[in-house]
């Protein structure tokens, strides 16, 4: 195993993102004053989305998601734009690991939640009051995506990944896998751990 993989299965972000994390972690350690250099790009980009759940109805597969309010630095997004669908049809689970096989991008769907947290907020403010305690009702938290491509006879593996506004990609710790055999369709959202003991988080990052 390379030295990038290994580093993709131990962070769960490609060594891309992982070495402007360390390095924004050095910087900031490392400086004496009050202000240190900007941070990198990927430091702001979005946690995993919440509460992700799958779905059939009869041929069409459903995704609800919560929105992620926080970075990964865990603290409070400064923008998020949309959530990215990707897709890969398989035969057999084995070849979600085959790199021919790529994920491809199905539908970019936009985010209802942080421009109008922001909007709320502001309006809180300008009455005096703490925008901190502003809370969205769950029709601007909750996304939904709905797939009516699906073909009989063909198993598929989504991925769910948040951007933000600078199109900078966050993280996707989880897979949704679709099965369509008639009466015996299904889905399930798994972790990396459930498709065997030698499958890596590693091979499942997306890049440029």
């Amino acid at each position: 195993m390379s030295s990038d993989r290994l580093l993709r299965l131990r962070s769960g972000f490609s060594p891309r993102v992982g070495c402007a994390l360390l390095c924004a972690v050095m910087l900031c350690s490392g400086g004496c004053g009050k202000y240190g250099p900007p941070l990198a790009p990927e430091v702001f980009s979005p946690q995993a989305v919440g509460e992700l759940q799958s779905s059939l109805e009869g041929k069409t597969l459903v995704l609800r998601w919560r929105a992620p309010s926080d970075d990964l630095r865990s603290r409070a997004l400064r923008s998020l734009d949309s959530y990215r669908i990707y897709r890969k049809s398989v035969e057999r689970d084995s070849q979600v690991l085959d790199e021919e096989v790529e994920f491809e991008v199905v539908a970019e769907v936009p985010d209802r939640s942080f421009a109008e947290l922001e909007s709320r907020q502001k309006e809180a403010r300008e009455l005096g009051l703490p925008g901190h305690r502003v809370r969205l009702t769950e029709e601007f938290i909750i996304h939904e995506f709905r797939d009516d491509t699906l073909e009989e006879g063909t198993r598929y593996y989504y991925r769910v990944v948040p951007v933000n506004q600078g199109d900078v990609e966050g993280a996707a710790p989880q897979l949704v896998r679709v099965i369509v055999e008639g009466a015996r369709s299904e889905t399930s959202v798994i972790a990396y751990s459930e498709l065997g003991p030698n499958v890596e988080v590693e091979d499942f990052v997306i890049e440029d």
